[in-house]
């Protein structure tokens, strides 16, 4: 039998060791001069999501040839999870893409870098929309940890042709909610048919669609409710105002004006209808105009009957005022990445400057959240993108808790799901009591919830503290 020696044994450990560290080393090799290579998560945004992001960064890599970016599209379903394992494990990309509604629970997991100095240096939150500053430093969180990229914010698409044949005014129609009530109530009552089609006065998707709770929500806010206070330690779902909202909502459906068949349908299949020509009024995410506007060899239905004949407007405003669901997606950079620097400059160039910033609105459609951007002519040029910066300026954002995912997912979801089969008959007769007792019993599990997180985590009960002080 052979014996090796020692030495040898820890010289092949020692190269072992070498390869190892080459091997998964992503920061630049001084010595060969190699590009600093950065990984970056992103999910599919665009229709053609990697090679519109790299058509994007051709801009960057031309300013910083010393950068590589490599671009990974994750899917939505399980962005979530994969994003959440790299921020707990620091094994992952170097910037990634975030949903504002999860900046809370990414940050709160203690794996983002902050970016306060670099956040000052760009000139201050001030540069990007309003509403979406909360999710740049969650209200549990010690700094800033993402930079806002785009903002989802919705529209109303009409068809201006039923418009002119009624005599309705838009600027009058979508005045307010009882002007819009009103002008739905025409159209049902006109019996229109267009094309052959029957024209029905909304569309208002159903219980199982992804944005059930955004759908409810500006009805909620708009009647001054809310879901949960500001700072997210306190509950409003059964405040009278809430559940006003929330009743408003439900008569358009109970009156006739959407169809409750469409309560079985997805977003996608209610927005299918209004491009067949079958609804005169729909509410979507802005990137809804980039489809109409595109032709049918370039996936869009721009020769359609609707696309030739629809505008946008404001969502009509509530007695609280003109409040209007905001969403998006920020970026953020991993502590652990070995290229910080780097990373900086990626996600400063993806969401401050002003030409990246307008090239992916183009091919995406969504709105953006660095502010002036909205002086350019795409958008002031533009009479159905021009309103676009009135809209995101109205956004509403959710509070920007860790515990907001559970909160929608667990609780929002089933109870505004259980409130639509109410409004649609599906199990028994409507009432209104029965709708009140579903926000009391959304609200009941909502404190629940609130009340084990916060108390939980001695930071939270701390934080709460501080910030209840410094607004007395």
């Amino acid at each position: 039998m052979i014996r090796k020696s020692p030495f040898l044994v820890l010289g092949a450990l020692a190269c072992l060791l070498v390869l190892t560290s080459c091997k998964f080393k992503r920061g630049p090799d001084s010595d060969s001069g190699a590009p600093t290579t950065l990984r970056f998560w992103a999910m599919p945004n665009t229709a053609n999501p990697k090679a519109d992001l790299e058509q994007i960064l051709q801009r960057f890599k031309t300013l910083n040839p010393d950068i590589d970016v490599q671009v990974e599209i994750l899917d939505w379903g399980n962005a979530l999870d994969r994003i959440t394992k790299a921020a707990n494990s620091g094994i992952g990309p170097d910037v990634f893409q975030v949903g504002t509604t999860y900046t809370a629970s990414i940050t709160d997991l203690g794996g983002l870098y902050s970016l306060d100095e670099m956040v000052h240096s760009l000139g201050g939150d001030s540069i990007f929309v309003p509403a979406v500053r909360t999710y740049m430093k969650p209200i549990y969180a010690d700094s800033m940890t993402s930079l806002p990229w785009f903002v989802d914010v919705r529209p109303v698409f009409y068809r201006t042709d039923v418009f002119a044949k009624l005599g309705l005014d838009p600027v009058s129609v979508f005045a307010n909610w009882d002007s819009y009530r009103e002008g739905l109530r025409k159209i049902k009552e006109a019996r229109l048919s267009i094309d052959g089609q029957k024209m029905e006065a909304l569309g208002l998707a159903g219980k199982n669609d992804w944005n059930l709770v955004h759908n409810f929500y500006p009805w909620i806010v708009g009647n001054g409710g809310g879901l949960i206070s500001a700072y997210g330690d306190s509950v409003l779902l059964d405040d009278e105002k809430s559940i006003g909202g929330v009743l408003t909502f439900l008569k358009l459906i109970r009156d006739g004006l959407s169809p409750r068949s469409y309560l079985e349908k997805s977003t996608a299949q209610v927005s299918a209808e209004f491009d067949q020509g079958r609804i005169a009024i729909w509410q979507e995410t802005t990137s809804k105009l980039v489809y109409l506007e595109r032709p049918s060899e370039a996936g869009g239905v721009g020769s359609s009957t609707a696309a030739k004949n629809f505008a946008t407007a404001l969502p009509p405003a509530g007695p609280a005022g003109r409040k209007i669901f905001i969403g998006g997606s920020n970026l953020a950079i991993l502590k652990s990445s070995q290229n910080i620097d780097a990373a900086k400059k990626l996600i400063a160039f993806l969401t401050t400057d002003t030409v990246a910033v307008l090239d992916f609105c183009k091919v995406s459609g969504m709105a953006p959240a660095l502010i002036k951007v909205y002086q350019s002519d795409y958008f002031q040029g533009n009479p159905n993108r021009r309103l676009f910066k009135e809209l995101a300026m109205a956004g509403k954002a959710y509070p920007a808790v860790p515990y907001w995912g559970a909160l929608e997912t667990s609780i929002l979801n089933t109870k505004f799901g259980n409130i639509l089969d109410i409004a649609g008959d599906v199990e028994a007769p409507y009432s209104e009591a029965a709708v009140r007792k579903e926000m009391k019993d959304a609200a009941k599990q909502a404190r629940e919830l609130i009340e084990t997180q916060i108390n939980s985590r001695p930071k939270y009960l701390q934080k709460l503290q501080l910030l209840h002080q410094q607004n007395k």
